[in-house]
């Protein structure tokens, strides 16, 4: 797939933006918690530089990269379950399956990767 090789290049990266008002809920979020970005990424070294350009790094305890293949649902649960997170934000079925491993509640973010139309009809409750 065409996308999927070009997705993580710094041409196509240069797309992302925050939506508004994100740095300022993830300072609020931060100050009486432990904030954790838990993504699934090919390339960690883009993804630093993102986070780092976006100014968003200084809000995360941890950024933790797991590799973008069918393990990522696992890899993401082992990563929440040992950092004892409760609480995960998530955009994908990836993240929700993740919560589910790790046994902490899931919030999904519908302006993410996935439609609100796909999460209608998504089998499983949210």
């Amino acid at each position: 797939n065409e996308w999927i090789s070009k997705i993580e290049t710094t041409e196509y990266l240069k797309y992302d933006v925050l939506y508004d008002h994100i740095k300022d809920l993830l300072e609020e979020l931060s100050i009486n918690n432990s904030l954790y970005l838990v993504t699934a990424r090919n390339d960690k070294e883009k993804l630093m530089q993102q986070v780092q350009a976006l100014g968003i790094k200084q809000y995360f305890e941890d950024i933790c990269v797991v590799p973008s293949c069918k393990e990522s649902t696992q890899y993401k649960g082992e990563y929440l379950k040992q950092n004892g997170i409760t609480t995960f934000w998530g955009d994908t079925e990836v993240d929700k399956k993740a919560a589910d491993i790790a046994g902490c509640k899931f919030h999904l973010c519908l302006n993410g990767f996935r439609s609100e139309k796909f999460w209608k009809n998504y089998k499983t409750e949210i």
